[in-house]
Parts: structure tokens; sequence; C-alpha cells
């Protein structure tokens, strides 16, 4: 306010100097919009000479105005009057060379004019005394074709015919201009966008094993979670492990993972897993499910002994650990390690509480005379603290490789003290499968693209949905989610249940969708059930002890029988009040269809519908086809996440067994393990076992999707991992002969 007075007082006093009128403030301004102007200037145009400056400056112009009017984060923020005003000028232009070329036509003199016609559209305020005037049907008379039978133009009639057609005939041209630059600019400025938030994705180091392994002390954080398949020892009963007939088929990928990295020869390779409590049904009376940290997978030392045709040393404790690395490295080479699961109290162990010792000192034996508070016997002792795995780790690892998505949501499952700069951390083949997808979507995807996201509570969606609209073409909204927008916008939604707090959540995101110019596709049709259930409601159960072992086997993907009554409902008339909205309709599911074919790259997280239940699996089996069709018919990108969903496209593709799970080029492009991660990845949100990662430029390999990388060895005569390993001279037997030996 005081400078805004200063420069009033100062324009006052200025007589006539126009320099001193204009204030610090609007020169400011000004100057920032001048700066603003610069700098897309320069962005948008090459260095080019002044003549083929200014013969662009129209083109250049074009591009301002539409790099200010998207709605994607630009460095402009509003259009200048330099701008708009030169614009103004080429709709001018058209008018004037429209009348020019109509007054040619009709042979009009210099001198000779002819009136306009009234406005072409009923005017909403006519003046009392003013005369009334037909004009939509003048310019409809004016306009009408000449026939032969009749009487030909009058000379006006053909002037204001002409000037019509010409005037539209430019600006269709103009428009069509306008579209085009404005989608080149847009695709520009999307691109660069995205790419400078997904840069940190391509930079995360990923395990070379030819550089980053040699001689070093390596420690492998992998996925051999067995805790589903332990069982109490049949003889002892007081500990859990693994069947000694059991295959995991996670063992012989961890062992692929070894033997490369044995041949770079590193000093130790240390293997260490997360593990999930076995299901409460493995135990019974005598011998309860014991707690995760007194479990132990010290049954899997054999199997990988078996499978790695090496000796494997199990170590229960960083202690033994710290005593197996002080034998020198000569004696040591190449040794295989294999470490308790991170959640073992053993590994590191509570500290002893310091013993009390009485002191000879007859004072200090003397009663406490104090207040009661004050008295050093009644005060709790100093709380004891288990030291972190990770940082008990730290001096005995130089290499810390993560590939496991689960540990990287936990700082303490992670291991995330092995970080830079006193540890070299990188991602894991599998983990970067998860990285390089997301970096995909993130900085390369095949445009148009169109992310369907579905689930069961807004609350867990919101942050995913609010990162799409940035990144994707179109959104699609499905599920028990969809219905808060569908409510949002005045429909009815049967006799679902959710929390009226998410209402302004919704309002937000389509209201940022909107701004952004990316539409927002939700059901227009559910298949309703009078009776609830979920993924998590109990089918009818079948007595295995009584089933006739000459019967057919029920079909897993066929789900839990429905006892209710179903029906078909629109959302344009209403579900009904008494229904249940269960899965997406038969219009909805076309609807989809029409979308995907138009789309090249497409990513799926969560079941539209309770697949679970076979009277509302439709949706998602129709889905599923189709994009599995897409992948294979029109090389589609399609990336899928979820446990569910995972699970459930598996069995509605119905792959060939011998091809794999689902993703990785088969089926889909990927399947995201973890859903939780792949949502951080993409949303850029923090990750606790991600932080600290080696960053490096990555190479061509690095970038490219699994699929892509299974193309490429194709096309370079390598059908597997195992026909590159035997082309390298590596060849050890491969799975079959460990097969043999497990």
């Amino acid at each position: 306010g005081e400078k805004e007075k200063a420069a009033v007082l100062e324009e006052n006093s200025a007589e006539g100097d126009e320099s001193v009128a204009s204030s610090k403030r609007g020169k400011a301004g000004e100057e920032e919009d001048h700066e603003l102007e610069q700098r897309f200037v320069e962005s948008v145009a090459e260095s080019v000479s002044e003549e083929q400056a200014a013969q662009n400056d129209v083109d250049l112009e074009w591009k301002l105005l539409v790099a200010r009017s998207l709605v994607r984060p630009l460095p402009l923020r509003h259009p200048t009057g330099m701008v708009v005003g030169r614009v103004l000028n080429s709709l001018a232009n058209v008018v004037v060379d429209a009348v020019e070329a109509a007054r040619e036509e009709v042979e009009l003199a210099e001198d000779e004019t002819i009136p306009p016609l009234p406005p072409a559209f009923d005017q909403w305020y006519v003046p009392v005394d003013a005369p009334r005037v037909d004009g939509p049907a003048l310019w409809a008379e004016s306009l009408r074709e000449e026939y032969p039978d009749e009487e030909p133009k009058s000379r006006e009639d053909k002037y204001h015919s002409s000037v019509y057609h010409g005037v539209y005939s430019k600006m269709c041209d103009l428009i069509d201009g306008y579209s085009l630059t404005a989608g080149a600019v847009h695709a520009e400025a999307l691109k660069a966008y995205t790419a400078s938030i997904g840069m940190d994705l391509k930079t995360m180091a990923s395990l070379r094993y030819e550089e980053d392994a040699r001689g070093k002390r390596v420690l492998l954080l992998v996925d051999l979670d067995v805790g589903q398949d332990m069982i109490p020892d049949p003889f002892s009963g007081d500990e859990w492990g693994i069947p000694e007939n059991q295959r995991l088929d996670k063992i012989f990928l961890v062992a692929r993972m070894v033997r490369k990295l044995l041949r770079e020869e590193p000093s130790t390779v240390m293997i260490t897993t997360l593990l999930t409590p076995p299901p409460p049904e493995a135990g019974d009376e005598k011998h309860p499910v014991p707690e995760l940290c007194d479990l132990s997978i010290k049954s899997l030392a054999p199997m990988l002994e078996a499978v790695l045709r090496m000796d494997v040393t199990f170590c229960p404790s960083v202690a033994k650990l710290e005593a197996i690395l002080s034998v020198p490295e000569s004696s040591r080479l190449g040794q295989v390690i294999l470490l308790d699961h991170v959640d073992a109290d053993p590994m590191v162990p509570f500290p002893e509480p310091e013993p009390v010792l009485e002191s000879d000192d007859e004072e200090e034996r003397l009663p406490w005379l104090g207040t009661e508070k004050d008295d050093p016997d009644l005060m709790d002792p100093p709380s004891l603290t288990r030291l972190n795995l990770g940082t008990a780790l730290v001096p005995l690892v130089d290499l810390f490789v993560c590939d496991t998505a689960e540990a990287c949501l936990d700082p303490k499952l992670s291991l995330s003290p092995l970080s830079m700069p006193t540890v070299e951390r990188v991602v894991g083949p599998n983990l970067h499968k998860e990285v390089a997808s997301a970096s995909v979507l993130l900085n390369r995807p095949k445009r148009p693209f169109v992310a369907i996201v579905a689930g069961d509570e807004l609350l867990d969606e919101v942050k995913h949905i609010d990162r799409m609209i940035d990144v994707v073409d179109e959104l699609v909204i499905a599920g028990k989610i969809a219905l808060v927008f569908l409510s949002v916008l005045g429909h009815k939604t049967g006799a679902a249940k959710f929390d009226p707090s998410y209402e302004p959540m919704a309002k937000a995101l389509l209201s940022k969708a909107q701004t952004m110019g990316v539409p927002v596709t939700l059901p227009v049709d559910f298949v309703m059930g009078d009776v609830f259930v979920d993924a998590l409601s109990e089918g009818p159960k079948h007595d295995e002890e009584d089933q006739d072992p000459d019967e057919e086997q029920p079909d897993e993907s066929s789900g839990f029988d429905y006892d209710g009554e179903t029906m078909e409902c629109t959302v344009s008339e209403g579900l009904m009040r008494t229904m249940h909205p269960l899965d997406l309709g038969n219009q909805t599911i076309n609807l989809l269809k029409e979308l995907l074919e138009r789309c090249n790259t497409v990513l799926w997280t969560g079941l539209v519908g309770v697949a679970q239940c076979s009277a509302f699996q439709n949706g998602s089996r129709e889905l599923v086809e189709a994009v599995v069709q897409a992948h294979e018919d029109r090389n589609t990108l399609v990336m899928i996440g979820g446990d569910e969903l995972v699970r459930w496209a598996e069995l509605f593709a119905d792959l060939d067994p011998e091809s794999g799970p689902l993703g990785d080029g088969n089926g889909v492009t990927h399947a995201f393990k973890d859903l939780e991660i792949g949502k951080r990845l993409l949303s850029m949100v923090p990750a606790p076992g991600l932080e600290g990662m080696l960053r490096r430029e990555p190479n061509e390999e690095e970038e490219l999707l699994e699929e892509e990388v299974q193309a490429k060895r194709i096309m370079e005569g390598y059908v597997s991992e195992d026909d590159e390993d035997e082309e390298m001279g590596y060849d050890d037997g491969g799975d079959g002969a460990e097969s043999a030996d497990y």
C-alpha cells in the first residue's frame, strides 16, 4: 500500500514524463512478463537469423497462445496483450480478405458500399422505438442456393453470400491450424513435464554383475518368503521348517542370481529375506504357530546347497557372521552364507541389562532420606533398545542388493541403514522390473494412455487418482469408489454405503480432471444383488474327504456361488435403494472395450467387481480378455497391479501353464507384484527401501521392459537366459540337473 501511494505521488509530481508515471510495481510486472515471454520463446524456437525469425512470427505467436491456454504445468501463466492483439489482427485479416474478395467478385467500385445485414441470430434486446428486423430470414435468403428455374440472386445477396463463405473457410483453416499447433505444443509440454518427474526412476542404479560385485561382500535381500509352506518338525515339533520334498520355484530364481554373482568373483555372497508367519491352521493344540521372531529359515540351507551344488553356511546371528568374515578373504572367496530372516530375534539379540552391584561404601547403603519420587530404587530402569539389523550389518557389507518390493515400504525390513555413502545400495533384477515399468509409464508411454482405477475405499486411491490425472489421456474409475463420484454428480447409489467425507475428495478430483482436460469415464450401469458380498465373503465349503476323486474338480476361476437375486440397473434410471451394485453392467463393459481399442497404453489397478463370486465376475473377466487381446494383437502396453487382480487375471486369461506366470510379456506387459510400491513409484512418493540408492545413468538394456529385453534376446539368437549362459561358457547343468539334485 505504501508503495502504491508513493507511486501515485510520484505520478502526480511528474509533469508529462511517462517513464516516471509508471509505478515500480507496474515495471516489475512488465519485466516479469517480458522475461517469461523471452524464456518460452527461447525454449520453443531454434536459433535462427533475424530474417527467419521475422518469417516465423505468426508461428511463434500461436505457440505462445497455445502454451498459455493449456492446463498442464507450463512455464507461462497468462496470455499477454501482445499475443491477444496479434490474434485479433489475424481474425481481422480474415474478415478483410473475405470482404475484398467479395467486392471483386460482384465488381463493386471503390466508392460503392453495400450495407451489412442485421445479426443472423434473434436479438435478445431491441429498443422500443427500433424497427423489427428478421435477421435470420434475411441471412437465409442471402445464402440460398441459386436454381435454374428461379430468378438469379441480387447483387447484394451475392456479396453477402461470398463474404460469409470466405470468412467461413478462412476461419476453418485458422481453427485447424490452431488445433494442430495446440496438439503439438501440448504433447511437448506433457513430455517435458513427465520427464522432469520421472528422471529419478531412470537414474536409480540397477545391479550390474560385471561392474558391481567383484571382490565385494554382497548382501542380497530377496524373496525367499516360505512362511505359508512351513510346518512343525514331525520328530521334535518345536522347530518349524520346510518339508524335504517341497519344490519351491523361488529357490531356483535366487540360485540363478547367485550363480551370476559368483562368476564375477565376489568376496562373499550373503542372502536374507522377509518372512510371513504360517497360517493358524498350520498348527494344532500340541504345536501352535510360534511368533514370527521365533521362526527360522534354517531348513532352506540344504535346499540352496542342492540347487547351487556348493556349500551354503547358515548364519543365525550377526555375531557369528562377524566371526565368519574375520577369516582371511583368500580362504573364503566366493563363500555363500544364508542369514536368518530380518525379523528373527537371534540375528540381533536384546542387550543384557547391566548387573546391579552393591557398593561397599556405607553412605551409599544408607536408606534414601529424600522424597519418594526421587528415590533411585523406585525409578524405572532405562529401556533396552535392540540395535537395528541394518545398522549392525553396515561394517560387514560393501554392496547391498534390494530385490523385493514388499520390503521397500518399511525402513526396518528394507535395511535402510545399508545405503549410500557408507554402503553401495542398488536395485535387484526383480525390483528393477517394477522400477522400469513405472519409468516407462512416466517417460515414454504409447499415447493415448488410459488408466483404469478400481477399489473399495477412495481414501486408499485418492493419491493414485490424483497422480494419474497428471499423466494419462483418459481416466476410468470403477469398483466401489465409482459410487462416490456418481453420488457427487447427483445419482442414486443403491444400498451401497460409503463415508460422506469422501465426497469433497471426489469433487476435487473431478474438478482437477476437468481443468486438466482429462476425460473421466464412470460406470453407466451395474449388476445389482440383494445380498451383499465382498472379497472376504465365504462361499460354500467342499469337504475334501467326502469328495469322490473320480469327479471333475471344480474350476477355481468360477468363484463361489451367490445365494441372492441379481438384476441390471442403469445409472440414468437410478439404482434401486434395496440392491447392492457389485459388478459392471454390459453397457459399461462395451463402453470400456471401445475405449481400450483406441488406447495404446493401459494401466489397470484393482478389480472392477466382486470377482470372487460367480455372479459378479463378468466385468473383470471381460476386461481381462480385452486387455490380453489388445496386448497380443496390437502390442499394447498393458500393466496391471493388485494381488487380487493379478490372481484372478491369471485365472481368467487361461494362459499356458508352461509359459509361466502372468506378466513380463506373457498375457500382459507387466504385473506389479506389490500394488502399493507401484503406486509410490508412479506418484513419486518416497519409499524407505528406495531411498539412498546409488545414482547413475542407465544403459540401453536397463531402460527396456522385460518383454523388450526378451525380444532383443530372441533377435540376438538367445531363446532364454539358460541359452545365453551356455553361449557365454557358463553352462553348469541348467535347471534340469538342479531339479534332479533338488
